[in-house]
C-alpha cells in the first residue's frame, strides 16, 4: 500500500493529531476574561520603551539653546530646574484606560505612569530666573543667556 492510500484511510483525528489540542488552546486564550489579559500583555510589548528623549544643546553668540523632542505630553507634564551647572528636564506622563462591556458583563481599568528625565551639563553658569522655555508641537526649547564659564582649578598641596 503506498503512502497516499494509507493517509486517505486514516481518520481525520489521526491525520491531524493536535488539531483538537490547538483548538482548545485557542478557545482558552480567546475566552473572557483571559482575552483582556492577553490584550494587555500584547499592549505592554508593543509600547515604545525609549529610556530618554533626545536633547540637543548649542550656543549662539549670546545664549545657550537646549531643544528636547517630547511628543505626546502636555506642557503641564514637563518640569525644569537647574542645580549648579546642570539643567534637569523631567516628564511625568499618566495614561488611564477604562473599558466597559455590559453585554458580556466585564469591566477593565488600567493605569500607567511613565517618568523620564534628562540631565544636561551646561558649559556656563546660568541663572534660573533668566531661563525662558517654550513648548510647541512636541518640541521643548529652552533659552538661557550665557553666564561666566565655570572654571575651577584645584590646587595641589605640597
Amino acid at each position: 500500500m503506498n503512502d497516499q492510500n494509507h493517509k486517505n484511510k486514516l481518520s481525520p483525528a489521526a491525520q491531524e493529531p493536535f488539531k483538537h489540542v490547538m483548538k482548545s488552546m485557542d478557545d482558552f486564550f480567546n475566552a473572557k476574561p483571559l482575552r483582556g489579559v492577553m490584550n494587555s500583555i500584547d499592549d505592554f510589548f508593543q509600547r515604545s520603551f525609549v529610556p530618554a528623549f533626545p536633547v540637543d544643546l548649542y550656543e549662539t553668540k549670546d545664549e545657550l539653546v537646549i531643544t528636547a523632542e517630547i511628543p505626546g505630553v502636555k506642557r503641564e507634564q514637563i518640569y525644569l530646574d537647574i542645580v549648579g551647572n546642570t539643567l534637569r528636564i523631567s516628564v511625568e506622563h499618566q495614561d488611564e484606560l477604562e473599558e466597559k462591556n455590559t453585554v458580556h458583563n466585564y469591566y477593565r481599568r488600567e493605569r500607567a505612569y511613565h517618568r523620564s528625565e534628562r540631565n544636561v551639563q551646561l558649559p556656563y553658569t546660568v541663572s534660573e530666573k533668566q531661563v525662558k522655555a517654550t513648548y510647541q508641537n512636541g518640541i521643548l526649547k529652552i533659552r538661557a543667556p550665557k553666564g561666566q564659564r565655570r572654571k575651577s582649578r584645584i590646587q595641589i598641596e605640597e
